[in-house]
């Protein structure tokens, strides 16, 4: 962690000759540890109101730090912070701007449009992040935060949504889905689903088969979640709820899933019975480090039967 070590005043001596550049040494907490000091930091008041005190034309003053050995300057109107070349630069140039850049990334806060973080392919830290650290990963397009001694995604809650209704038949179709970019799933990362849909059936009403799958092309996926139901006969609108919880186990391109569905029908209503949850079932392979689709999808088992669904939402937990 760098610290002030020194303050550095440009200064011209009483005997106004060149101007020389003094150290002025602060102890480690910061404190004043000399009388040379209280001399420079008097000088630069005096400079600012029009006086003179102990040095002579005080020119420009900065800064020092310990590590990197670099500095706060007053003469940069361009950069009020620079480090080397392997560091940062902090430009405050605009009025309530602040610019930090770097080899690997920059943190900004603009006046017009906020703050910009570090923006990194892979997680930054070389094994030595901290706790609160915080930046942008570019490849799964989440924000990051390390917490508890590992990195997590910062931002959960609804991935996507249904903006329209969908009626779905005797075809395997989505109800709603999420592209999940690779590497973005790590052991522990859940996904809940959750829709409201109507249950219209014929004479010979078949079975509503719920699944999740997660795959790379959209309806082929592997399935770590699944639920059958018996549709009730000769039935009207009648509601349904249906909520699926998968987890991811262990990530890779051999990781593995696993999850449940619950559905409840009402006592009289869209099934032979009024809920029912899905029995817990064995995992299944999902290679997180590929690209791939995270979908809710539906089948009524027969042509007459038909699901509206009204509303859905496929949300990250974890």
């Amino acid at each position: 962690m760098a610290r002030v070590t020194h303050l550095r005043v440009n200064h011209r001596g009483d005997d106004g000759g060149e101007f020389n550049a003094d150290d002025v040494p602060f102890t480690p907490n910061g404190s004043i540890s000399s009388t040379n000091v209280q001399a420079a930091i008097q000088e630069v008041r005096d400079e600012a109101g029009g006086g003179s005190g102990p040095f002579s034309d005080v020119d420009t003053f900065t800064w020092k730090f310990n590590s990197p050995a670099n500095a706060i300057s007053s003469t940069d109107e361009s950069a009020f912070l620079e480090l080397d070349t392997d560091s940062a630069i902090l430009r405050g140039g605009t009025a309530n701007e602040i610019d930090v850049t770097s080899v690997t990334g920059k943190i900004g806060m603009y006046s017009d449009f906020g703050m910009v973080v570090p923006v990194e392919s892979t997680e930054p830290g070389g094994g030595d992040s901290e706790a609160g650290q915080l930046y942008y990963n570019n490849s799964t397009d989440r924000y990051r935060v390390y917490q508890n001694g590992a990195w997590v995604d910062l931002v959960r809650g609804a991935l996507t949504s249904r903006t329209s209704a969908v009626a779905i038949a005797n075809t395997e179709t989505v109800v709603t889905s999420f592209s999940a970019p690779a590497d973005m799933m790590e052991a522990g990362t859940t996904f809940r689903m959750k829709a409201f849909g109507r249950l219209t059936s014929g004479a010979t009403p078949g079975s509503s088969i719920f699944r999740c799958r997660i795959g790379t092309t959209t309806l082929t996926g592997n399935i770590p979640a699944t639920l059958t139901l018996v549709n009730g006969t000769l039935v009207t609108a009648q509601p349904f709820t249906v909520e699926m919880l998968v987890t991811v186990r262990t990530n890779g391109s051999g990781g593995t899933a696993i999850g449940n569905v619950e559905v409840m029908g009402g006592t009289v209503g869209a099934f032979t019975v009024a809920g029912a949850i899905s029995a817990i079932s064995a995992t299944v392979v999902v290679d997180t480090t590929a690209d791939k689709l995270v979908e809710l999808t539906y089948i009524s088992g027969n042509a007459g039967t038909t699901a509206t669904f009204e509303n859905a939402v496929l949300e990250l937990l974890a």
